[in-house]
């Protein structure tokens, strides 16, 4: 019998000799990284069986293909695995990394936005408490060529004014369109603003805030499909927080205007419906998007009592980010993909570990099983990453529907799925420089491009 177990509770499984020190920031994040990788006491834990060498199926080092111009790879002999499929990884490199939040990438995998410099307090990254000045800088970079490049690093914080670009002290959001990336400044007077950031310079927006004379509070927004951006929102953070919208064209309405201690919405992979996790008086549940009969949203999940703002955070945190795909590729895609259409990836606080939920009615919820820390499908099957194996379930495979999987080994370390594009996906392990620093690849479908 397979023993739930809280992230919060990982703290001697994730904490590393020599590391007690360690903060309970980071302890989060590792939740996140590694969630569930190690045995732990009580648990039964499935394992794929290892392989010895690389996986036949993969052929690394190869330069990914030009989304600008659209350019294939040059397939080179790759054995194909069941069903003829190949991939080809290109390893691009390392990025830094402040261990307290992964990397956002661009629809299409142009260009991948990381968080670096001092790990914020984690009452930054759940949207508690006063703010305070935080060390951490966003840096863009191109991962379209052979090697990822550079394009734009956070200048020093703005002493006064409205920053019109990015600066130091902002923190990496937690979705994305061809546009841009999320972002949010927890601002010293205590507000909190949300912007997006275009890939191509760097310039800022402010979608919630950018008006220094009206307070504004805003954290854990997501984009949806038509650029609806879903928020928690509050004027006065004692009165806890409601769910609110702001429209394509800047509109701002309120969904759920019941306060509660925390919410978090989450989106489909067409980024086109969402749900959201509320957390009130220690009581966290998955509920649907409010409307005229149901003001506060209808209750999908009970998630269980006694839980914090620690369990929202995890909650919200795994696989991919909101909105990462490409919707068009869900909707136009093949029928496997399309069943995916609906679904949003969670930590499922009472599984205690990664699961898919439906939002589409169906109420659906599908475990990952142990040790998976990350998936994305593909228009030929499925993906699945756990401690420094990846897993591929060609569609009708268990999963999917049966068959057997085809086992690809990307390292002996954890690989998380940033990012998902009509042939291709991009993963980011620990780098071999150690603690800060993240190793950034790119597989692809040769076949498929």
């Amino acid at each position: 019998m397979l023993a739930v177990t809280h992230a919060r509770d990982l703290q001697s499984e994730l904490t590393e000799p020599g590391r007690q020190s360690q903060s309970r920031c980071e302890r989060v994040v590792l939740a996140v990284i590694a969630m569930l990788v190690a045995a732990q006491a009580g648990c039964v834990t499935e394992r794929l069986p290892r392989a010895a060498g690389t996986s036949p199926y993969i052929k690394r080092d190869v330069p990914p293909p030009n989304p600008s111009t659209g350019d294939a790879i040059t397939p080179g002999i790759v054995k194909p695995a069941p069903g003829g499929l190949r991939f080809e990884i290109a390893q691009l490199g390392e990025v830094p990394f402040d261990s307290s939040t992964l990397p956002l990438v661009s629809p299409g995998g142009n260009f991948m936005a990381v968080q670096a410099g001092s790990a914020p307090p984690l009452d930054a990254m759940r949207a508690s408490g006063p703010a305070e000045a935080l060390n951490t800088r966003i840096e863009i970079y191109d991962i379209r060529g052979r090697r990822l490049a550079q394009t734009f690093i956070a200048g020093p914080a703005a002493r006064r004014g409205v920053p019109s670009v990015l600066t130091q002290g902002m923190l990496l959001g937690r979705g994305v369109n061809a546009e841009g990336f999320l972002i949010e400044w927890p601002r010293e007077d205590t507000t909190r603003w949300i912007g997006l950031c275009k890939w191509s310079d760097a310039s800022v927006t402010w979608l919630i805030g950018g008006d220094e004379s009206v307070p504004t509070y805003a954290a854990h927004a997501v984009l949806l499909d038509d650029g609806t951006l879903i928020t928690a929102l509050g004027d006065d953070q004692a009165r806890g927080w409601l769910l609110a919208q702001r429209s394509p064209t800047g509109e701002m309405a309120v969904l759920d205007n019941e306060p509660a201690t925390m919410l978090a919405p989450l989106s489909s992979l067409d980024a086109r419906r969402f749900v959201y996790l509320r957390l009130n008086g220690g009581s966290l549940t998955l509920n649907g998007a409010p409307t005229a009969a149901s003001p506060r949203g209808p209750q999908l999940l009970d998630l269980g009592v006694n839980r914090t703002l620690d369990d929202l955070l995890i909650a919200m945190s795994p696989g991919l980010p909101p909105g990462a795909a490409v919707p068009a590729i869900f909707r136009a895609g093949s029928g496997f993909m399309s069943d995916f259409a609906p679904a949003t990836l969670f930590f499922h606080p009472e599984m205690g570990r990664i699961a898919w939920y439906w939002i589409d009615g169906s109420n659906a919820v599908k475990d990952l099983g142990p040790g998976v820390i990350s998936a994305a499908p593909t228009r030929e099957g499925l993906v699945l990453t756990t401690s420094g194996e990846m897993t591929f379930l060609p569609v009708g495979s268990p999963g999917t529907g049966g068959g057997n999987g085809v086992k690809l080994n990307l390292a002996r370390k954890p690989g998380v799925i940033r990012g998902i594009w009509d042939g291709g996906f991009c993963v980011v392990e620990p780098g071999k420089a150690g603690a800060g620093v993240l190793s950034v690849s790119k597989f692809t479908h040769p076949t498929l491009n």
